[in-house]
């Protein structure tokens, strides 16, 4: 009778135990655009919305100029990992979010 109590125990905590690892835990993004001007307001709008969107936890334009970098604007993504993407490309980043999506 002990046995059979011991088994159900283990499967029960078997069973929660794994019920409570979540596999599907979204990643959030910071993202830091460096930038010599203002991108334009179209360029504003999608950064935006993707920001509303909940993917990006914290967003920073810097118009700082270090000296690591040296085109502009210069947009790096970043995980809990590291560096996710490396772009001079607005465009490249948009895609890089949109796939993200699918």
């Amino acid at each position: 009778m002990f046995k059979i109590v011991r088994i159900i125990l283990i499967i029960f905590i078997t069973l929660f135990l794994s019920a409570c690892q979540n596999d599907s835990v979204e990643v959030k993004y910071k993202v830091i655009i460096f930038i010599d001007k203002f991108p334009s307001k179209e360029i504003q709008d999608k950064v935006n919305n993707i920001l509303d969107s909940g993917k990006i936890f914290e967003l920073d334009y810097n118009m700082n100029k270090p000296s690591h970098i040296k085109e502009f604007p210069t947009i790096i993504v970043i995980d809990n990992k590291g560096e996710e993407l490396r772009t001079n490309s607005f465009e490249e980043f948009f895609s890089f979010f949109e796939n993200l999506t699918r």
